[in-house]
């Protein structure tokens, strides 16, 4: 990593407390999953959910996957993501985000399909 990230988003804020106080004194932005035993009132934006089931998490985590893997797609198709010549064009950050293939009612080939990582790249906030 070149910079410091853009954001933070932490799974289980309370256990990750030290990761998400150094964050905020650098004025990155936080998001995460927040339970019954975590103070949200410093994250900028937060999930209420029980971070401790490993089934919630990958649920939350195949849904963030799928709207950023969205997102991207539409700022592609719209032309806001472009490649970066040198120091010519928008600045652009990558995220790696753990993606699994989530099975539609009628789709039974991605039931097994694999986990894989996707590089999801958007435009940078001047």
């Amino acid at each position: 990593m070149k910079g410091l990230p853009d954001a933070l988003f932490v799974i289980d804020v309370e256990n990750e407390n030290i990761a998400v106080q150094e964050a905020l004194k650098m004025g990155i932005p936080v998001f995460g999953l927040v339970d019954t035993n975590s103070n949200p009132t410093n994250l900028s934006n937060f999930i209420p959910i029980n971070d401790d089931s490993s089934k919630t998490i990958r649920f939350v985590l195949d849904l963030l996957s799928e709207a950023i893997l969205e997102g991207q797609d539409s700022a592609r198709k719209q032309g806001l993501v472009q490649k970066l010549d040198g120091d010519k064009g928008p600045k652009v950050f990558s995220l790696n985000v753990a993606a699994k293939a989530t099975p539609k009612p009628d789709d039974k080939s991605s039931k097994d399909a694999p986990e894989g990582v996707a590089e999801v790249k958007y435009l940078k906030k001047r």
